[in-house]
């Protein structure tokens, strides 16, 4: 195998120790991060199938259940501040999917 040439592993090294920097600095940071859109979104599509598939997947739905994702007016996976906007995009596209599921499992029977 060949070795990688000198200004490539220090590039790696420099990106190693940025984000390495930034993961201590996640750590000791005093409050959590707010959560960017993509984050938001994946929580909301997520939750979707977890609960509208409670029965055909007891054990994701009970874990959900267990960490209180499922409940009502919850936003996020932890309690943080969400845009609003954010919150809002994630709750339609939870509905959007929520209604698919219906869907599908009313075509299966």
């Amino acid at each position: 195998m060949d070795h990688l040439p000198c200004h490539r592993v220090r590039e790696n090294e420099q990106k190693l120790q940025a984000a390495a920097g930034a993961f201590l600095a996640a750590l000791r940071r005093e409050t959590r991060s707010r959560p960017g859109l993509f984050d938001v979104m994946a929580f909301h599509i997520g939750r979707a199938p977890c609960d509208e598939l409670g029965e055909r997947a007891p054990a994701d739905h009970a874990y959900w259940i267990e960490q209180g994702w499922l409940q009502k007016g919850r936003r996020y996976y932890v309690d943080v501040p969400v845009n609003p906007v954010y919150h809002v995009l994630g709750t339609l596209a939870e509905w959007y999917m929520r209604r698919q599921i219906r869907k599908d499992l009313r075509e299966i029977g």
